[in-house]
């Protein structure tokens, strides 16, 4: 399975300059724990970095940062850790085991943003394909025994 056929593709972006009260406020509207910084070149909206949650917490208000005096570019990790969307699921998980993180944003064929998966996205699809299989188990259980009756 891509990873184009699971990953989320309503993103929330916001530019390296937002504020970070910007920032926590699309969090809040949007209920989500991440947003994507990007810029836009020639045509296209490319990732620059991400900020989570808990990046603000951790980095700002642990840390007493004034949030008037920093924006997202100054927070966001820039280090961006990144996979094509024809990437395959398991080994798109791998990577980002290796990596050390939960969110991913998956690109286009131009580099440009196509979504993002994250660990919780992979999580609903594999609960949903455990049940099917918990179902195939009652269903042969259901059958033996009404060959028995």
């Amino acid at each position: 399975m891509k990873i184009s056929e699971i990953c989320n593709r309503s993103v929330i972006t916001v530019s390296k300059n937002a504020s970070i009260l910007e920032v926590v406020r699309e969090m809040r509207k949007h209920h989500i724990g991440d947003i994507i910084v990007t810029e836009h070149t020639d045509g296209i909206e490319k990732p620059l970095g991400i900020v989570t949650d808990r990046d603000i917490v951790i980095e700002l208000l642990a840390e007493e940062v004034a949030l008037g005096t920093v924006d997202v570019g100054d927070v966001m990790s820039a280090t961006l850790v990144t996979a094509p969307h024809d990437a395959d699921v398991f080994e798109t998980l791998r990577f980002m085991g290796i990596k050390g993180v939960r969110r991913i944003p998956v690109l286009d064929d131009d580099g440009g943003l196509f979504g993002v998966l994250s660990v919780d996205d992979v999580m609903s699809i594999l609960t949903k394909e455990l049940s099917f299989i918990a179902e195939i188990s009652a269903k042969q259980i259901e059958r033996e025994r009404s060959f028995r009756e």
